[in-house]
């Protein structure tokens, strides 16, 4: 599991620090994989859609989540995980 914030490493250091996060939060500041994802349409994009993507061990896309409640998302990702792995 890993996550992608727009901002720098740095900035993104401090706030993995500061929450304690268990994974790793990598940096897109030139939103070079939002927009090969589609998420973004340049590089000058302010906003970062939440997206989570459930992959296999090999690379291929197996569900893509649009996260529309962060508190609840947890527990949906957790219930889709159950029903197909």
């Amino acid at each position: 599991m890993f996550g992608v914030s727009y901002d720098s490493v740095a900035t993104n250091n401090k706030f993995a620090a500061k929450h304690d996060l268990p994974f790793l939060l990598l940096s897109d500041s030139k939103r070079e994989l939002a927009i090969k994802l589609g998420l973004a349409k340049d590089s000058d994009a302010w906003f970062a859609p939440r997206i989570s993507y459930i992959t296999s061990q090999e690379g291929v896309i197996l569900d893509v989540i649009d996260v529309k409640d962060a508190g609840a998302h947890a527990k949906t990702t957790l219930e889709l995980l159950d029903t197909i792995l």
